[in-house]
């Protein structure tokens, strides 16, 4: 456990990290989830990693001490909402563990932006982070999206029953696809919001998406000063 948090604290303090960071999210929300069949098991075991990550976060850059230990205090409500779901199957549990789910992200995203927009010359590790913000931005609506269905169920349309008696948590996947494909404005058509407040929550993920790629990774990706070897490439003024 000492070499795991060792190893997400040095991802705040060096730049290539980053990338890896993004490597290990894609790995994780594209991949490892879906086939795992987002059990209950690989919840919690990506859950229990995000909470070690946003602590190291929280020390690494956040200074004040009471700051520190509501982040502290929030990464293990999580866990230990997480670990209480796998034992006991009650609703107030999975609306306690997607609400805590959701103010972890949104976390992580905020202290990304900060690590990647600390002062320091920006490189493509940083812009690897900046994408990796914007896929756990992703996974924050996802979640928003699950505590509408919670509340409301049947506020997303999808083409067939996804639901499976027993694992209340294998929507989650089809969340996270519709929320993607909302993220991107890509828009499939498959999956549709019909309650008034999941179609609002839609309109504003999409424009959140979009603000976050013209504003922040555009931004990242014009501040980045070009290579020496292209520097050389190019010819003087005068020739």
């Amino acid at each position: 456990m000492r070499a795991v948090s060792q190893f997400l604290t040095s991802m705040w303090s060096h730049d290539a990290s980053l990338g890896a960071l993004l490597a290990l999210l894609v790995g994780l929300v594209f991949f490892l989830l879906p086939l795992a069949d987002y059990r209950r098991a690989a919840v919690l075991g990506a859950n229990l990693l995000a909470s070690l990550y946003l602590i190291s976060g929280g020390i690494a850059l956040i200074d004040r001490a009471w700051a520190q230990r509501a982040v502290v205090l929030l990464a293990l409500s999580l866990v230990v909402a997480s670990l209480a779901e796998t034992i006991v199957d009650v609703r107030a549990l999975s609306v306690a563990g997607t609400i805590l789910t959701a103010l972890v992200l949104v976390l992580l995203v905020l202290l990304l932006l900060v690590d990647v927009y600390r002062p320091g010359p920006i490189t493509r590790y940083r812009i690897a982070g900046a994408v990796a913000a914007y896929v756990l931005l992703g996974l924050t609506w996802t979640y928003v999206y699950a505590l509408i269905e919670l509340g409301a169920p049947g506020s997303l349309h999808f083409p067939g029953s996804t639901a499976t008696e027993g694992n209340p948590l294998r929507p989650i996947g089809d969340l996270f696809y519709f929320s993607a494909a909302t993220l991107t404005t890509v828009g499939y058509g498959d999956v549709v919001p019909v309650a008034p407040f999941a179609r609002s929550m839609a309109m504003l993920e999409a424009i959140s998406g979009q603000v976050f790629l013209a504003t922040l990774i555009a931004r990242l990706v014009s501040l980045r000063q070009p290579s020496p070897t292209r520097r050389s490439a190019v010819p003087p003024s005068g020739e």
